[in-house]
């Protein structure tokens, strides 16, 4: 019997020395690791605590995947990493301010609610090219759409916007362009150009230039 038990305790004392020799790479999480392990990194699901806790995935000894994250101040952050820094979607939530910070990360910095500014898809045969981008120049919810062929401005452009997502108070025809105001964000359009469709999102709030590039012998 005696022996029985002194197999035992053998057993638990190799178990938890593994455990112990299991290290968490962030200095602030060094202390205490209870999870999975592999080649001495904590590697799978565990908890770390050290100054500050982290409840979650961890590859080669970092966090990676999902997973909470605890500051010693109390603030909370749940949601994406990879190699030890917050990346992709997550929520924020301080001890000080009712109001969490919700969206996405990308090493380590808050980029905004949503991952990309803007997006373009389902871009007809003949649109060849869709710039976006943001403008300072005027303080206002707006977007300006202009269209080029083979490279040539094209004046007066008949645009057709259906609208998806949002919405605008104001459409006006320029010599160059179709400018839209009061637009309520985020923004999701299909554009039609004789003929031609792309469906365009933006999701951030701001004054907006979409070009279109359009090659001629393309079209139908």
């Amino acid at each position: 019997m005696k022996y029985f038990l002194l197999a035992v305790s053998c057993c638990l004392f190799i178990a938890s020395q593994a455990q112990s020799d299991c290290n968490v790479l962030l200095k602030e999480l060094e202390g205490k690791y209870d999870g999975e392990c592999k080649k001495g990194l904590a590697n799978g699901s565990g908890k770390a605590e050290g100054t500050d806790s982290f409840v979650g995935e961890f590859k080669k000894g970092l966090p990676h995947g999902t997973g909470t994250y605890t500051w010693a101040n109390g603030d909370v952050y749940q949601g994406e990493f990879e190699k030890g820094l917050k990346e992709g979607a997550g929520e924020l939530k301080y001890t000080n301010n009712p109001d969490p910070l919700v969206g996405y990360w990308k090493e380590d910095e808050y980029i905004g609610k949503y991952r990309v500014p803007f997006e373009v898809s389902n871009k007809g045969a003949a649109m060849q090219r869709i710039s976006i981008s943001e403008t300072k120049l005027q303080q206002e919810k707006a977007i300006e759409i202009f269209v080029n062929m083979d490279n040539q401005a094209v004046f007066n452009p008949y645009i057709n916007i259906t609208v998806l997502q949002g919405a605008f108070g104001y459409s006006q025809n320029t010599a160059r362009s179709v400018y839209l105001t009061d637009i309520s964000f985020p923004f999701k359009a299909d554009l039609t150009f004789k003929g031609q469709k792309a469906t365009v999102l933006i999701n951030k709030e701001g004054m907006w230039k979409v070009t279109i590039e359009v090659k001629e012998q393309l079209l139908k």
